[in-house]
């Protein structure tokens, strides 16, 4: 078992980190192409209505799965405090708490999507043309939610341990069944919306069965056991107590994109569609860089948790290197090649002249959101869950919500839309350098760093 598991505590960082976030890059990956084969198969094989149909849906489905994913924080920042500082009967409750939680949350929220699927998307403003299969896509991917909740609660112990391997192989796996349903359902089939929403349902089905059963026949200390149905009250709370910032700030960032697409929903299907093809192609980027934040957040919060003070700041700066790199290197790379990644998925121009508009403004800011990753994560594992939600609130909503009402309501010009990203990274980068500096004055000031904690 050890050897996919990564020593956060002693050797290079640089080349750990390294190891560490690009196996957890792949997963992200991965995970996005399975919303990415649903658009690319959709747009070439049902057209542009039923392309804008599924990105219309994105920022809601966003919304719910941040939210929720958001508290797998809790059991990760848990577990890597606790692999730490060696305290594995702590590990076992979490792990248990954590997998049954998720299952419940999962069927409670895909209770809900299934009911209010349409309700939402008509406060939206969705264009009446594409509703009826944006509802239907909607309804179908929430009856997976408990599958994907579990998935990620579940790979969440993994990677606070080091291992980012295992779940890229079980997403690998599931990936390919995916793209293979996709063809068979809508190319096949004719089923519309309705065959790729369940294709990814069965894929993300089929990737959480691998990664439970893997739990269970492990040996390590964070094997998992079905038997053992028990929700652990004291890890629960502190789960909850740590997740809940960081789900509200999940839903904060979403909340502000549903804004944002009701506003690019009054501009018709072909704008939609653009908006949904580019926002496909970013959400690459975004992986790579929020790969980064899990990278941060596992690091900082073992060395906090073994009380090795002096690889905090080393780990921050590392990270923002590498994080830099990855969203300038592939914003390059995206906008470079961008007409031909954008015919991949549709073949009208007004679609692929919508996506370009909205790419062109974004990309160009895209890296400072990798910043903001990566302070988030910083500071999260320095035990403060609660203040990166604190600065998302003022910086990313407040700043978009009054954005869209004022300079584009004004104007009513898409490019100012979408230059509300870029406008509130800057504002929320700025606050994150502040605070982490007076925050880690603090911490050495009560934890002097000693020549035992630097061997």
């Amino acid at each position: 078992m050890k050897k996919y598991e990564i020593d956060m505590l002693n050797g290079n960082l640089f080349s750990r980190m390294i190891a560490f976030a690009f196996p957890l890059m792949l997963t992200g990956i991965l995970q996005l192409l399975f919303n990415a084969v649903d658009i690319a198969i959709i747009g070439r094989f049902a057209g542009d209505s039923s392309l804008a149909a599924v990105g219309a849906t994105t920022s809601i489905v966003n919304l719910f799965v941040n939210v929720f994913l958001g508290l797998s924080v809790g059991t990760n920042y848990m577990v890597a405090t606790s692999y730490g500082a060696k305290n594995y009967e702590k590990i076992h409750r979490t792990v248990q708490t954590s997998v049954y939680m998720s299952l419940i949350m999962g069927i409670a929220v895909g209770i809900l999507g299934v009911v209010f699927s349409k309700s939402i998307l008509a406060m939206m403003n969705t264009p009446a043309e594409v509703i009826d299969k944006a509802a239907v896509y909607l309804r179908i991917y929430f009856v997976g939610m408990p599958a994907l909740l579990v998935f990620n609660y579940a790979a969440s112990v993994l990677r606070a341990v080091g291992d980012t391997t295992r779940p890229l192989i079980f997403l690998t796996i599931a990936g390919v069944v995916n793209l293979l349903l996709n063809i068979v359902f809508t190319v096949f089939l004719h089923m519309d919306v309705a065959g790729v929403a369940l294709a990814t349902v069965i894929s993300e089905t089929l990737a959480m069965i691998f990664i439970i059963v893997f739990l269970t026949k492990s040996d390590a200390c964070y094997k998992f056991y079905p038997r053992e149905v028990k929700i652990y009250k004291r890890e629960l709370s502190e789960m909850i107590k740590i997740g809940i910032p960081s789900a509200v700030n999940g839903s904060l960032f979403s909340v502000s994109n549903m804004v944002i697409q009701s506003s690019i929903n009054t501009f018709g299907a072909e704008v939609i569609a653009g908006s949904a093809v580019s926002a496909s192609v970013e959400g690459f980027i975004f992986t790579g860089m929020d790969s980064m934040y899990h990278t941060t957040l596992a690091f900082t919060g073992q060395n906090y948790g073994a009380k090795r003070f002096d690889r905090l700041l080393p780990v921050l700066y590392k990270a923002l290197i590498i994080v830099i790199f990855i969203g300038i290197g592939l914003g390059a790379l995206y906008l470079a090649f961008d007409n031909v990644l954008f015919s991949i998925f549709t073949k009208s121009q007004a679609v692929i002249e919508a996506a370009k508009t909205r790419a062109w403004v974004i990309i160009p800011t895209y890296f400072m959101c990798g910043i903001m990753c990566v302070y988030v994560g910083s500071v999260r594992g320095y035990g403060y869950p609660v203040l990166p939600t604190f600065i998302s609130a003022l910086g990313v909503l407040a700043i978009r919500i009054i954005w869209v009402y004022t300079v584009f309501a004004k104007y009513n010009d898409i490019r100012l839309l979408f230059l509300s990203w870029g406008i509130s990274y800057v504002a929320v980068i700025i606050a994150f350098i502040i605070c982490h500096k007076i925050i880690h004055r603090r911490l050495i000031k009560n934890n002097p760093i000693t020549g035992a904690q630097m061997n």
